[in-house]
């Protein structure tokens, strides 16, 4: 687990939409953050697709979310929300707050969110799975 997290890309999208809700608390998103912002969705679909090709490995929490707002599709996905399933079973889903708490002993999203952090976490929550085996933090390791 002695890779680095370093961060790749982290970008603030101008919607053509006027927000009305900022949802800071969850999104770490507000108006004074927005105000300077001048990306457009295009622009930010471009720079993600150079940095990545069809043998990438994405790895994120419900990336499912990010890549359709992202409005691309990819087939290599490592997703935290799979990898460590809700203990009452599919559709519902662990937060990677919770996660994070339980299998990492880490508090993240204390104040505000941040992606950034999200992203770190959702790494070593990978890696971590990939050290210990494919039933660790699964509901078959608590049965």
């Amino acid at each position: 687990m002695g890779e680095s997290l370093e961060t790749a890309l982290d970008s603030m999208v101008k919607p053509y939409a006027a927000i009305t809700e900022y949802r800071t608390k969850w999104s770490g998103i507000t108006e004074e953050l927005m105000n300077g912002c001048n990306i457009r969705l295009e622009q930010i679909q471009v720079a993600v697709l150079r940095q990545i090709h069809d043998q990438t490995l994405l790895v994120g929490h419900s990336l499912e979310n990010d890549l359709k707002a992202l409005g691309i599709l990819h087939g290599r996905c490592v997703d935290t929300a799979q990898l460590y399933p809700h203990p009452k079973g599919f559709p519902l889903r662990s937060s990677l707050r919770y996660i994070a708490k339980k299998y990492l002993h880490a508090s993240i999203q204390e104040d505000t969110h941040c992606s950034v952090e999200d992203a770190r976490v959702a790494m070593q929550l990978a890696q971590l799975k990939v050290q210990k085996g494919p039933d660790f933090g699964s509901n078959a390791d608590i049965a």
